[in-house]
Formats: structure tokens, C-alpha cells, sequence
């Protein structure tokens, strides 16, 4: 089973004309915002304008799985948050049943604190979260060789 619902990607400057050819499967936009927070705040407000659940990824996580965004979506049928914890303190995943900006806002983004602050947000909101599996995601050259030469054993570093 594939998964359904509307594609969105969301490019950081500009939108190289040849994908605009051939964008059938995928809503393609450019970021808006001046940091990480608002751009990913933005992003989901556009989708929740026609969507009830929605999921945001990055796209440094090589082992996100078609069962773990299956999962994200099962997880909104009972909690207002799901995450997907990342082995740095952040998250690869943020799942919403609706917008809520609170949820970027004040938050040390590119630390180790990203997900607590996140969690304790949705927490003072009065939200119900849900967590996916702990995944690594590449933010550096150190991740990157560390994924290049150990693979099999990146997940569970």
C-alpha cells in the first residue's frame, strides 16, 4: 500500500523550472520565513488550509519509512502531535491535526533541545503527543561518513 493523500515540497529559494514540467505527483512551493520556525510553520499552515492531518519531514533522514509516515497518520486518529524523535535531541518527523504556530515558535532550532521544547510546548497547550521510532538523520559530514560506513548500524548508533 502506497501513501495517499497530497505531496507537497517545499524548496528553500527557488524551484528549478524543469521539475515545474513534471510536478504531477507533488504540489511544488518555495519556503517563506526567516528561520527554520517559520518556514516550517508556514508550510504546515498552507496544507491545513485543505488537509486535516499533516505531516512534515526533512529531507536528511534515509531511514523514514513508508510504515513510519503510515504510523504518524495512525498516531493523529488519537494524539494532536505526533513526532519522530531524531538521535540528536530534534525530530525528522512533526504531524499536526491542526495548525497551531506555538509549536515553532521559541524554539532553540540546531540543538539538542529542539524536541523537549517542542514536546513541553504541546504539553502547556494541553496537546496529547505521540512518538514514532528514534531515527538518525544527517546533519553533518561526521553523520554523513558515519551513514556512508556503517549502514546496517546508523539507526541504533
Amino acid at each position: 500500500m502506497g501513501f495517499t493523500g497530497a505531496k507537497y515540497i517545499y524548496f528553500s529559494d527557488a524551484i528549478d523550472p524543469e521539475l515545474m514540467e513534471n510536478r504531477s505527483q507533488f504540489q511544488l512551493r518555495v519556503q517563506s520565513g526567516q528561520d527554520l520556525g517559520q518556514r516550517m510553520s508556514a508550510a504546515m499552515e498552507e496544507v491545513h488550509r485543505y488537509f486535516s492531518k499533516v505531516l512534515l519531514i526533512g529531507s536528511d533522514c534515509p531511514y523514514l519509512s513508508l510504515e513510519d509516515l503510515q504510523q504518524a497518520i495512525r498516531v493523529l486518529e488519537t494524539r494532536e502531535l505526533v513526532l519522530g524523535p531524531a538521535g540528536d535531541g530534534g525530530y525528522y518527523l512533526i504531524g499536526t491535526r491542526q495548525w497551531n504556530p506555538d509549536f515553532f515558535e521559541n524554539i532553540p532550532w540546531s540543538t539538542s533541545t529542539v524536541l523537549k521544547s517542542t514536546e513541553d510546548a504541546a504539553k502547556r497547550l494541553g496537546h496529547r503527543i505521540g512518538k514514532l521510532r528514534l531515527l538518525w538523520d544527517i546533519d553533518t559530514w561526521a553523520d554523513w561518513i558515519q551513514f556512508k560506513e556503517h549502514q546496517d548500524g546508523f539507526v541504533n548508533r
